[in-house]
This record gives structure tokens, C-alpha cells and sequence, in this order.
């Protein structure tokens, strides 16, 4: 049998806040989005700003993640590369691999300057 057949949710609590992913069907995913009771509270971290129906805060420059918990930056050395490749376009519908470990070089999130980045790179935000 394959996992999702074992798996009807998956729940990931942060502080206050659930958000759960539903598996119903084979290929079918229900994200749940903020609602404005959770806004009231505001989940999103380094300055972001929670907006009701959106899946994922808005980040200031500097940071991307669901919470903006996550510094702008490139994980992969490579990612600049895979940028002109179009890796990030083409498979942006199967997976948002390059979109999370590559974020500079796909445009998801504007880096900032001031802040000094370790030349260590992060584990692969899979």
C-alpha cells in the first residue's frame, strides 16, 4: 500500500497556530489558508505581514517562508546555474524545490545586503 493511503492528515503546529494539509484523493491537497481570526494575531515573524486568505505571510525583503522564518538566500551554488536553465519555471508546477532552496536566483524573495550570510550552506529545505 502506498503512504498516502495511511495518511489522512498531517498536522504542523506552530505557537498558536495549526495548519493542516488534508489528503483526500490520490493527488488532491487542501491547504488551509489564514483566517482572519489568526491575522488578528499575527503568526509572521521579522516583520511580515499576515493577510486573511493567503497560504503564507507577506515577507519583508531579507526573509520568505510561510512565517518569514527563513533568510533570503540561495542554499545551492548551483542555483544560479539552474535559474538559467528555467529550472525554476519549468518545474514550478511539480515541486517548489528551486523556489525554496534557490529563492535569489528564481525571484522569489529579495535578498538583503546588510545582512552577512554564513559561506556554510543551509541543509536543503526539502
Amino acid at each position: 500500500m502506498l503512504l498516502s493511503d495511511f495518511v489522512k492528515a498531517i498536522v504542523i503546529t506552530l505557537t498558536f497556530i495549526s495548519v493542516a494539509v488534508i489528503c483526500g484523493t490520490p493527488g488532491q491537497v487542501i491547504i488551509k489558508r489564514f483566517s482572519k481570526e489568526q491575522c488578528k494575531f499575527n503568526p509572521c515573524l521579522n516583520g511580515g505581514k499576515c493577510v486573511p486568505g493567503k497560504i503564507a505571510c507577506e515577507c519583508p525583503g531579507g526573509w520568505m517562508g510561510r512565517y518569514c522564518h527563513r533568510r533570503c538566500r540561495n542554499i545551492y551554488q548551483s542555483c544560479d546555474r539552474w535559474a538559467m536553465e528555467e529550472k525554476c519555471e519549468v518545474v514550478r508546477t511539480q515541486t517548489n524545490f528551486f523556489d525554496v532552496n534557490c529563492a535569489v536566483s528564481c525571484k522569489m524573495c529579495v535578498a538583503d545586503p546588510s545582512i552577512k550570510l554564513s559561506p556554510i550552506p543551509l541543509p536543503p529545505a526539502l
